[in-house]
């Protein structure tokens, strides 16, 4: 055991999750769980897993990725999609595969995986330990360990660091911050409708997928003002629809093995307009 490592994730929201399953699991496969002395999650909020992006009430806040793209592990991209089609308690339309999910669901996903860990991770004698409102304000490298400041004040000691500390607030628009009637997180809809009544207008900073999920969400808790999104490039989101299988037929397999010589040598053929277009395999 002395020379096992004490490992420090800063960060207990999706990242932190997805990290800590590496480390657990690639240790159990590996059979060197006797190498880890203690994994410590630190996270300066108090709800872990879901984070700011997933911890949304919203119904109307849902995923910009399909299903079947968002994942934990990278060894199992359909991680997630098999967990919605194992949940008889969601919708049809949350659980298909190429479909997007709410974002409160995927939330649900990632606090019920880590839990899955914790108990993984007792079951094969690696001590865990969850910390919420610890803020890592410094870290210093001396002696051949991380040092870090926690919340200001306690000082502790690790072997290595995981940095999982996500979205970081807007730098833009800073001169704004803590004035009434601004908001610069769009989704807590919550705090949002405390502080705005529901007549009032309001002006919606972009066009992307996040202030269309931001409208959407304040329609559905019964605002009624109006609001007016504002971009620079002025522009809407594109419509994703269903994808199908395509084969190509030019950008083949078969014809570039034809114009390499049957993919021995590099060819070059002239294209027209300017230059070559130059086939390598």
């Amino acid at each position: 055991m002395s020379n096992s490592k004490r490992i420090a994730i800063i960060g207990g929201a999706a990242s932190g999750v997805a990290t800590f399953d590496q480390i657990i699991s690639q240790a159990i496969q590996s059979r060197k769980q006797n190498s880890i002395h203690e994994v410590v999650i630190l996270e300066k909020g108090d709800q872990f897993a879901r984070g700011l992006a997933y911890s949304t009430a919203s119904n109307s806040h849902i995923l910009n990725m399909a299903n079947n793209t968002m994942s934990l592990r990278p060894n199992e991209p359909n991680h997630f999609a098999n967990y919605l089609e194992s949940n008889d308690n969601l919708s049809e339309e949350d659980r298909k595969r190429n479909g997007f999910a709410r974002r409160n669901t995927f939330g649900e996903y990632l606090q019920k995986h880590l839990l899955t860990l914790l108990h993984k991770a007792a079951t094969h004698n690696i001590q865990v330990s969850i910390k919420p409102h610890s803020d890592v304000s410094d870290i210093q490298f001396t002696d051949g360990a991380y040092n870090l400041s926690i919340s200001g004040k306690e000082r502790q000691s690790f072997d290595k660091i995981f940095l999982c500390v996500g979205n970081q607030p807007a730098v833009t628009l800073s001169e704004f911050k803590g004035k009434a009637g601004y908001h610069g997180l769009p989704y807590d809809i919550e705090t949002i409708t405390q502080d705005i009544s529901a007549n009032e207008d309001i002006i919606l900073i972009g066009s992307g997928l996040t202030a269309i999920d931001s409208y959407l969400a304040l329609r559905e808790t019964g605002h009624s003002g109006k609001m007016t999104f504002i971009s620079r490039q002025g522009v809407l989101p594109k419509a994703r629809g269903h994808i199908e299988p395509y084969d190509l037929k030019f950008l083949s397999v078969g014809n570039i093995s034809k114009l390499s010589n049957a993919g021995e040598n590099t060819s070059q053929h002239k294209c027209s307009g300017n230059g070559n277009l130059i086939f390598t395999v």
